[in-house]
């Protein structure tokens, strides 16, 4: 971490970054093994626009982004000077925003947004679940207070972490995103067993239908405190649930299209232009997710 008078710069955003710079980089690689050539433009274009995408979605579709946009207005209105902030960011926003810039890609390019679809959820499970990473670090996501006897557990000391900031001092707690990272890899591998043996669309529909699952069991034993809550579900539960729901719907009412294969030739590999891609993504998201503005001599 490093600090100034007037923002943090933390390790959360740097690590995400990497992640998802290598993981956009092997994804342009890869997309040249997809039978279909006209996918090349397609994800080199949805790249390029990616983390803009990912980053406004995470913030607009975060709960408290419309209280603080509140906030903002009335300031505005009454003329009193706001002090901008980072907003937090969800990871359910960012995909629904990517989502929707699939679809737009797709119908631009004349091409089908399930075969995409189903390419992109092969890597999204790793890349999601090694981010997972960033948020054990930087001591965001964490899970609720559980024994010292407890196999896989954490404990936040760093004055900036966010348990301690919000007075929870030198607890065990259970290890929630490591517990995140193992099943998303495990998804990850279960996806990749899928390929070329389901129809076109419903690897991502596993993949919602997985990922509500799990997002879903782990909301139990995450802290919530400070989450909406309606009745005895998290406002994530709920979208989790909506995401299985999903999943199912596409299941069942999606066609039979022939499956996602992937060929043992890929040919015109730009790999220079590959990793700049990659690198763009990763500084975006590393910057986005990094730096921290406060008032001056105003605590994180």
């Amino acid at each position: 971490m490093i600090r100034s008078a007037n923002y943090i710069f933390v390790w959360f955003g740097v690590i995400v970054g990497i992640i998802l710079g290598c993981s956009v980089t092997l994804t342009l690689l890869l997309s040249h093994r997809i039978e279909n050539s006209n996918y090349v433009p397609f994800f080199n274009q949805y790249f390029i626009l990616f983390p803009i995408i990912y980053v406004l979605g995470s913030i607009i579709f975060f709960q408290g982004f419309w209280f603080e946009l509140g906030i903002i207005i009335k300031r505005l209105l009454s003329k009193k000077k706001y002090e901008w902030r980072r907003p937090q960011a969800v990871f359910f926003g960012g995909f629904l925003g990517c989502i929707l810039l699939g679809m737009l890609l797709s119908y631009l390019n004349n091409i089908s947004g399930w075969y995409a679809a189903d390419f992109l959820v092969l890597i999204l499970p790793f890349s999601h679940g090694l981010a997972r990473l960033g948020c054990l670090n930087f001591g965001c996501c964490y899970g609720k207070v559980c024994s010292e006897s407890h196999l896989l557990k954490v404990v936040y000391t760093h004055p900036q972490s966010e348990p301690v900031r919000k007075g929870s001092h030198e607890v065990s707690r259970y290890a929630v995103q490591l517990y995140e990272m193992i099943l998303c890899i495990s998804l990850g591998i279960f996806l990749w067993s899928l390929l070329g043996r389901v129809s076109a669309g419903k690897i991502f529909a596993c993949y919602l239908l997985g990922y509500g699952l799990i997002r879903f069991l782990l909301e139990f034993v995450r802290d919530n405190t400070y989450e909406l809550r309606i009745g005895m579900l998290s406002i994530w539960q709920y979208v989790s649930l909506a995401c299985f729901m999903l999943g199912v719907i596409i299941l069942l009412v999606l066609k039979n299209y022939p499956p996602l294969i992937l060929t043992n030739k890929p040919v015109g590999i730009n790999l220079c232009k590959y990793i700049l891609i990659g690198i763009w993504n990763a500084v975006v998201i590393g910057i986005t997710f990094s730096l921290h503005f406060r008032k001056a001599g105003q605590s994180l």
